[in-house]
C-alpha cells in the first residue's frame, strides 16, 4: 500500500500504524523510494525490531502496550468476578492499561 501512496506523488506528512509491523513495512517501501527521513513513522506494540528500527534512527517513534500490565489485570478481574466482588479499576465496563510513548529519547529502556 505504502508503494502505491509513493508512486501516486500525493505528498505523505506521516505515517501512523496499527501496529509496529506495518510500521516498519511502510519504512521499506519508504527507504526504497529514497525517502527515509522525509516522513515520519510511527508504530504500536514497542516490539523489538521497532525499537532496533528507531536505534538505526529510521522509526520515528512507537507505543508501548504493557503485556505483562494486561495479563495482571485480566488475572486480577477474573479474581475478582470469581469472589463476586467489584473492581475499583473498572470504568464504564472497562479496564484501562496505560499506554507508554517510545520515542528516541527513552527506546532504550525498552530494550531490556
Amino acid at each position: 500500500i505504502m508503494e502505491n501512496w509513493l508512486a501516486s506523488g500525493q505528498e505523505i506528512d506521516g505515517v501512523a500504524s496499527n501496529n509496529d509491523e506495518m510500521a516498519l513495512g511502510a519504512l521499506q517501501a519508504i527507504k526504497a523510494a529514497g525517502k527515509l527521513g522525509k516522513i515520519p513513522v510511527g508504530g504500536t506494540d514497542g516490539s523489538h525490531d521497532a525499537l532496533e528500527s528507531m536505534e538505526k534512527g529510521e522509526l520515528n517513534n512507537t507505543v508501548f502496550q504493557n503485556p505483562v500490565g494486561q495479563g495482571d489485570e485480566a488475572v486480577n478481574a477474573a479474581y475478582l468476578m470469581v469472589k463476586k466482588q467489584p473492581n475499583p479499576k473498572v470504568v464504564d465496563g472497562k479496564i484501562w492499561i496505560p499506554y507508554e510513548k517510545v520515542t528516541k529519547e527513552n527506546y532504550k529502556q525498552y530494550m531490556k
